[in-house]
């Protein structure tokens, strides 16, 4: 009784849409977040078994060498002073590319040298 003396109504239902809010975000969520990420982690997985044996490898601490041999996941690789050391295969960053900097000449290429 007091209740209606204040005024007090009943309780309005929720618009459709808003029981279908929290899907909605999570789909957001999804597509934005979640998919973009495990794309990226499955191009670098994918990028690590790309080497092959003769390529020059960098490991994930940085060492560059020349991938000798593979064996049960274990590489070895040969630093330029010729040690070989043995890495598990996920320690393998990937194939070493050298940097390019502004001091060394971009290489000449075959069409330059036709003139």
């Amino acid at each position: 009784m007091t209740f209606a003396l204040l005024g007090a109504t009943t309780a309005q239902p929720a618009p459709a849409f808003m029981r279908f809010l929290p899907l909605i975000v999570l789909a957001a969520a999804y597509f934005l977040w979640f998919r973009p990420r495990m794309n990226k982690i499955k191009a670098e997985r994918a990028k690590v078994t790309t080497f092959e044996i003769g390529d020059r490898v960098q490991t994930v601490g940085g060492l560059v060498g020349t991938a000798v041999s593979e064996l049960d996941g274990v590489v070895t690789v040969r630093s330029a002073s010729g040690v070989e050391l043995d890495f598990v295969r996920r320690a393998i960053a990937g194939r070493y590319v050298a940097p390019v900097t502004p001091d060394t000449p971009a290489p000449k290429s075959d069409e330059s040298q036709e003139s």
